[in-house]
């Protein structure tokens, strides 16, 4: 497993929804980063993820996507990017430039962000974050040769 210790960490929703599926193909990955960053990496998300991941699981799993959530707020570990005009505006120039890819609206914003903070690296099966050069931990682990 590729160690990311110490390391700037972007949360992707894909990550949630690996980890409390348990039929997702990337569950026990998803479970091994979950114990390895705990202690040792601070993580970020934007709340764009937060809507994405209460929308993922609005019929089932509600309560446990409620605690998660409320634990991302609280902990000192965590950094959640909070959607402001500014940053859905130029997610929005982003999103509109790239009119030969499929990205979400949350998919820029998460780029715009990573970008922002320097992050390289994305807890993410999503292989968009691939494409805009970023670091898929989920993917890379499961295909090194993606």
């Amino acid at each position: 497993m590729i160690s990311v210790t110490n390391e700037l960490i972007f949360i992707d929703t894909s990550f949630f929804i690996a980890l409390l599926n348990e039929s997702d193909q990337y569950h026990e990955i998803a479970q091994q980063f979950s114990k390895e960053i705990r202690s040792n990496s601070h993580l970020y998300l934007t709340e764009g993820i937060i809507i994405e991941l209460a929308d993922a699981f609005c019929k089932n799993k509600r309560n446990e996507v409620v605690s998660i959530i409320q634990s991302l707020y609280e902990s000192k570990q965590c950094t959640i990017v909070p959607i402001q005009t500014n940053l859905i505006k130029d997610s929005l120039k982003f999103y509109s430039s790239r009119e030969d890819k499929t990205y979400s609206l949350t998919d820029c914003m998460s780029f715009i962000a990573m970008r922002m903070l320097g992050i390289q690296y994305a807890l993410t099966s999503d292989s968009h974050f691939k494409q805009e050069g970023f670091f898929p931990l989920l993917l890379e682990h499961i295909n090194p040769n993606y």
